[in-house]
């Protein structure tokens, strides 16, 4: 469960998201993902640091360079994570409580987000 949390945590910013898929259309350099998303080399590399300690991409040394591809392996996880929880919720055949009727007025499904 952590690693999905690591995951989900990484992937909520729309930048590291669209650094994400351009990865998965090919492997580039910061320099590269800079230049095609027009921010600084220094933004790109904190998200880099962040998609990379979630072990969501791989860096790899070519030339002077690093470049940097997508981690199937964590995507496995992730997509493994996605389809067991599909699997839970699809298995739930009644989502009210059965007791909805007898609950005291303090129960949680009487209050409202306002406390009423």
């Amino acid at each position: 469960m952590t690693l999905a949390i690591q995951i989900f945590k990484a992937l909520s910013d729309e930048t590291r998201v669209t650094i994400l898929l351009l990865l998965a259309q090919q492997n580039v350099c910061a320099k590269g993902i800079s230049k095609r998303l027009n921010i600084s080399e220094a933004a790109v590399s904190q998200h880099i640091k962040i998609l990379k300690e979630a072990g969501i991409i791989i860096g790899y040394k070519q030339g002077y360079r690093v470049h940097y591809s997508v981690n199937e392996d964590t995507l496995n996880t992730l997509i493994t994570f996605i389809n067991d929880l599909k699997v839970s919720v699809s298995s739930v055949k009644d989502t009210s409580c059965p007791m909805r009727e007898n609950c005291p007025k303090t129960c949680c499904h009487l209050k409202t987000q306002g406390g009423e």
